[in-house]
């Protein structure tokens, strides 16, 4: 039969001779839409580059032809007016389009770690087997990196038009972290399968057009960088050539668009080159090792995302870990303990039955929904794909680490990797057994439970007058026995009602504070605290939703308030202090975030050769304003609270940063200095990240503090 020339770049499905899986070939089979979209992707792609190099060469050849011409003879009027219009279209539109030739992409190895067969023999004996029974070639070379994920890369540039690139295998530990060795066999199996598709060769074309594209787009080198001068200043005089600037904002432009059309259809290919990918793993490991992997994954993806930022704000206190994945495992089993899900990222148990499944990923969900340009199928369409024509995958229950020789030596390794390229010191100065410990007193603030994440981490908690707060909780008359009742209905029925109101809400609300504040009052009556106001629509009016949160705010306070000092007058003096000081903190974030975009237009200008004196006086003014209130905010007359890893005798400055507030003095004699504006925006943004994270210390620390007084108040 003959074949279409579409399937040149096709997938090329290779007959295995040693697999224990049996699928129908005709499951491997390519269908008609994906031909089609080969075969769009491919006219696009030849369209696009036939409009590039016509357009240069056009451009190049009518630029010499008016220099040669003007060489030649006598020059006439229509030469000098060809040569404006070469001078301020065709001259421009030519170095526009030939920076885009020069453009390599390369990707960053700083976090990875080359591996190879002398150190690692059972992990190049398993990958040799897998591309043979794959049918695909062995990579060109093989990286270990600290993410969770596995993939093809390479580096590119116009000449891998021309030249083919040479395919580089990339394996996560995080993914290693959290698989067993057949989960990880199908993780690879599909990878491998990227590597014998013949349509990876368009792909790859596709990648090569779309750096450039996005260089012409996206890209600033010194032409762009005069011409937002020249933008700015074009009242002034010469600046850069008009024609240049037109030139690049029609090059730009149409690129733009270019862009969008390729990306789009290239990841519509791109969903369908994954199944097939996907049909791979499935013929040599069956239907449900990559499902497993691919739950596996999306849990340990979420740790991992914390693990950063713990291992971050760990570095911030000058404590760096020997092991990063040690903190990782740690997490993925605290975080199921603490959601009192043991389940979570867990694929379910298969059925005694071979023929029968369970399945793994719901369409419904929200994360599950497909995007136009996402270059990956959704999970539950991978699934219901892998599991078209089932075959039960009989599992090697090992740890993927069992690959490695030494796998503590090459976790260790990589993280030292991890650490120089994040915190710019390779050498670690914790056990991770150690830091762990420190991880984990963090752990009991910062992260909330399920219902408090919802309700109190993604919005400000409304203190209103807290002079008002602490007086009502002092005269509150309610006997214990009414105090308790609300307290446990407070905490209990109604907390349960907001959280899932929010969770609805969420997409809508504004972290920004609102004006609507809470006031501390009387008792009320169980039936008045519903999440929505009776007779108010909350779903069209979110300022009454927040104006009800506010109110419940301050109901908690005056209830715990309450307790705290029938408790002992102390607890309630360390319970004010906790309030004040959350406050503060949350009022100097709310601050710093308002304030943090006009630092950011004073560096934009300051940029600038010449600035008018309205501008300078704007900038002056914005810095002395900003460096004065931010010294203040530093220096309030609170104590700082109890937490966890911070020191009892430490105040505010000391906590947010980490050598003393920058001297304004060079500002205050007219001296607007690079050097000094640099050095006080990196210690803003190094504030502003430690204020963050204070907040959410404060934040969970208040409320495991509340749960503290409940429990005794409930224990007497």
């Amino acid at each position: 039969m003959n074949r279409s020339w579409l399937h040149f770049f096709a997938p090329a499905v290779h007959a295995s001779d040693s697999h224990s899986v049996r699928v129908p070939r005709h499951a491997l089979q390519l269908n008609g839409a994906y031909l089609i979209r080969v075969g769009l992707l491919a006219a696009a792609l030849i369209g696009l580059l036939a409009l590039y190099f016509g357009a240069l060469i056009l451009c190049v050849a009518a630029s010499v032809v008016v220099v040669k011409h003007a060489l030649s003879g006598p020059i006439h009027l229509d030469d000098w007016l060809l040569g404006a219009l070469t001078l301020t279209v065709f001259l421009p539109l030519a170095l526009v389009l030939i920076k885009g030739l020069f453009h390599r992409q390369t990707v960053d190895r700083s976090q990875f770690i080359e591996l190879n067969a002398e150190h690692e023999p059972e992990l190049f004996r398993f990958l040799t087997d897998l591309s043979r029974r794959a049918g695909a070639p062995l990579p060109h070379k093989v990286y270990a990196c600290p993410q969770v994920n596995a993939g093809v890369f390479y580096d590119t540039s116009l000449l891998n038009l021309i030249f083919p690139v040479r395919k580089n295998l990339l394996i996560g530990l995080g993914l290693i972290n959290t698989l067993n060795r057949t989960e990880l066999e199908a993780v690879l199996a599909h990878e491998l399968g990227h590597f014998s598709q013949r349509s990876m060769r368009l792909s790859h074309y596709v990648y090569v057009v779309a750096q450039v594209l996005r260089q012409l787009v996206e890209g600033h080198d010194p032409i762009d960088r005069a011409l937002a001068r020249a933008r700015t200043r074009w009242h002034r005089g010469l600046g850069i050539p008009f024609g240049l600037e037109l030139a690049t904002r029609l090059v730009r432009a149409i690129a733009r668009r270019a862009l969008a059309a390729l990306e789009r259809l290239d990841a519509s290919v791109s969903r369908q080159m994954e199944l097939h990918a996907d049909r791979v793993a499935v013929r040599l490991t069956g239907s449900d090792a990559l499902i497993h992997a691919l739950k596996r994954a999306d849990w340990a993806d979420r740790c991992y995302s914390q693990t950063r930022y713990d291992l971050e704000q760990a570095a911030d206190q000058g404590m760096r870990t020997n092991d990063f994945f040690v903190h990782h495992s740690a997490l993925m089993d605290a975080m199921r303990e603490r959601l009192g899900d043991p389940t979570l990222g867990q694929p379910p148990t298969l059925p005694t039955d071979p023929t029968r499944f369970e399945w793994v990923f719901d369409p419904q969900h929200t994360e599950e929904r497909a995007d136009l340009f996402d270059s990956h199928p959704p999970h539950h369409v991978r699934e219901a794909h892998a599991r078209m024509r089932y075959e039960r995958t009989s599992f090697d229950e090992r740890s993927a680490w069992t690959l490695f020789e030494t796998p503590e030596n090459l976790r260790q390794a990589l993280t030292r990797t991890y650490n120089a390229a994040e915190f710019g010191d390779p050498a670690p100065t914790h056990s991770a057994d150690s830091l762990q410990r420190h991880l984990a007193g963090e752990h009991d603030e910062i992260l909330l439970s399920p219902r408090e994440s919802v309700v109190f981490g993604h919005r400000y908690v409304e203190f209103g007058n807290l002079d008002e707060v602490f007086a009502a909780a002092e005269h509150e008359e309610s006997s214990d026995a009414e105090i308790a009742q609300w307290l446990h209905e407070l905490i209990g029925p109604t907390l349960d009602q907001a959280s899932a109101r929010l969770e609805r809400q969420l997409p809508h609300l504004i972290r920004q504070p609102v004006a609507a504040q809470g006031h501390a009052r009387p008792l009320r009556s169980p039936a008045t605290t519903q999440p929505c106001p009776p007779g108010v629509d909350c779903e069209r009016d979110p300022e009454k939703e927040r104006r009800w949160f506010a109110q419940l705010d301050a109901d908690l306070m005056h209830a715990h308030l309450v307790i705290a000092s029938r408790l002992d007058p102390a607890l309630a003096t360390e319970l004010r202090q906790r309030y004040l000081f959350h406050d503060h903190l949350q009022q100097l974030a709310r601050w710093m975030r308002h304030q943090s975009p006009a630092l950011a237009r004073v560096t934009h200008l300051v940029s600038e050769t010449q600035l008018d004196d309205d501008a300078l006086q704007w900038i002056f003014e914005t810095l002395v304003g900003t460096h004065a209130t931010f010294y203040q905010a530093l220096h309030p007359e609170l104590p700082l609270p109890e937490m966890h890893g911070v020191d009892a005798h430490e105040n505010l400055r000391q906590r947010v940063l980490a050598e003393p507030l920058i001297d304004l003095t060079p500002v205050m004699e007219g001296r607007l200095e690079h050097t000094w504006l640099n050095a006080f925006v990196a210690q803003w943004q190094q504030a502003s990240e430690r204020v963050d994270h204070l907040r959410r210390k404060s934040l969970g620390a208040m409320l495991v503090y509340q749960r503290e007084l409940v429990a005794r108040w409930d224990a007497r």
